[in-house]
Parts: C-alpha cells; structure tokens; sequence
C-alpha cells in the first residue's frame, strides 16, 4: 500500500524524465550543439573607399548596404538592408540559433549589388551578439 501511495505522489508531482538539452523557456528547439536553443545576431561592419581612402556613397553610386545571412542547414535567408554610408556598424535583427553564412552588400538605387563581401560563417548560440569580420568596399 505505501509503495502504490509513494508512486501516486510522484506521477502527481510531475516526476517524469527530464530531458537535457531541451530548448529555452521560449519554447525554441535545441541549438546545433544540442544545447539550449534560442535566438543571436551578427554585428558587422563596413567602409567604402576610393584608393584607400574613406568615399561618400554617392561618389559609387550606393543606396542601401544590406546583410544576408543564409542558414548554413536549412537554406533560409534573413536580409537587413540599411541606407548607406560611408563607414559603419550594425546588428541583425534576431536570428534563431544555428550556423549561417554572411554576405554583405552594397546595393546601387535598383537594389543590385555594386560589390559583396563574404565575411564568413558563424553560429548563433543563444543570446549571443557574434561580431564578424568588417569589409571594405574598395573602388
């Protein structure tokens, strides 16, 4: 009697397996290490230069710079375009947690890329603001 009473007692208090590596509280699934899942950014940066010195983006005809980070798994892309200028930083907005391939642009006034850069790949753990390397638009 007192075994079936104990085993009552721990079914209603939820004493069920746990699983590790299980996801966020937010309900995400396991990161690509098993671990919690989650979401990140990229943090990037930039400059445009003629002959190595830091140029406007109207002297190359640039509008936009945009990042796009493509899942390394999946295939899915996430774009963030910025208006231009001649240098500087920015994050992604959030991205789940995975491995993804980064490529930055700088787009002319119909959105195709005057150059890209490809300053590489990078996995979002969760929470986390991964900086990757700068690129220099040379012209």
């Amino acid at each position: 009697m007192r075994v079936a009473l104990l085993l009552v007692i721990l079914g209603a208090c939820g004493g069920g397996p746990s699983v590790p590596g299980g996801g966020d509280d937010d309900g995400s699934p396991p990161g690509p290490d098993g671990g919690a899942g989650g979401s990140g950014r990229f943090q990037f940066s930039w400059e445009i230069t003629i002959g190595g010195a830091t140029a406007t983006c109207g002297s190359v005809g640039a509008i936009q710079v945009q990042i796009r980070s493509t899942d390394f798994n999946t295939g899915d892309e996430v774009q963030k375009t910025l208006s231009c200028a001649p240098t500087g930083t920015s994050t992604t907005d959030l991205l789940p947690a995975a491995t993804y391939d980064n490529e930055v642009s700088l787009l002319d006034g119909d959105g195709f890329p005057l150059q890209s850069q490809f300053p590489g790949t990078g996995t979002i753990v969760g929470g986390d603001t991964l900086t990757i390397p700068g690129v220099v638009f040379e012209f």
